[in-house]
């Protein structure tokens, strides 16, 4: 008998499901917008289409939306020339900056997230890291922000953690909607927390360039 979702989601007894291709097992899920789809069960060995979930896809289409609704382009898979990088989407402004945003839902070393943002801001692509739960280990070495689905459908995602204000001797952690900080980022109005040379102390996230030159000034 073949089963439909509305057999299987939410359903006590939980039905045991398993992926063909990896032979994982996977439960059904419905995102906030009504859609119904299947994901892997958390937990699990690291499975060659991780990337291609549904959950991959649905934050890249909300990134895609986010820079589109800011004015500018997005392009969803783009590789860079010879292949070095490639951009799960990327946005391109009037002015023809680039900003590559990477839905990183899957596990990645502190080494290949170096490697990657390297290897975009070698043809001046710049990049954010998009994640959604828990802390990685590569989130305080490269410009990244943790992101949070809305728990309504006509509440707005959630920038919850990466968005510092330098308050004259630290810096203060807060919030925004994500729609809004992309609009920042490609403005220009936050930027990533580098420093030159690099300080000992966190340098991952982003900020106003204002509080960033502020922050330089105070530990220098």
């Amino acid at each position: 008998m073949r089963l439909g979702l509305d057999h299987v989601h939410r359903v006590t007894p939980r039905t045991v499901l398993q992926w063909p291709h990896c032979r994982q097992r996977m439960h059904a899920k419905q995102s906030i917008n009504g859609l119904r789809y299947f994901a892997h069960d958390p937990g699990g060995p690291e499975c060659s289409y991780g990337h291609k979930t549904m959950e991959h896809r649905l934050l890249k289409l909300q990134l895609a939306t986010a820079i589109r609704a800011a004015g500018h382009q997005a392009d969803l898979e783009v590789r860079g020339p010879d292949g070095r990088w490639r951009a799960d989407v990327l946005a391109t402004t009037a002015g023809g900056r680039r900003i590559a945003w990477e839905a990183q839902l899957s596990s990645i070393t502190v080494d290949d997230a170096r490697r990657r943002t390297a290897a975009l801001g070698a043809d001046s692509v710049g990049v954010c890291w998009v994640f959604e739960e828990g802390q990685r280990s590569w989130m305080h070495q490269v410009p990244a922000i943790r992101v949070r689905p809305p728990a309504e459908r006509a509440a707005s995602w959630r920038v919850i953690t990466g968005l510092f204000r330098w308050a004259g001797r630290h810096w203060d952690p807060v919030e925004a909607d994500l729609e809004d900080f992309v609009a920042w980022a490609l403005d220009g109005r936050v930027v990533p927390r580098g420093f030159d040379p690099p300080r000992r102390y966190w340098v991952g996230g982003w900020t106003a360039p204002q509080y960033l030159a502020q922050s330089i000034a105070r530990t220098t």
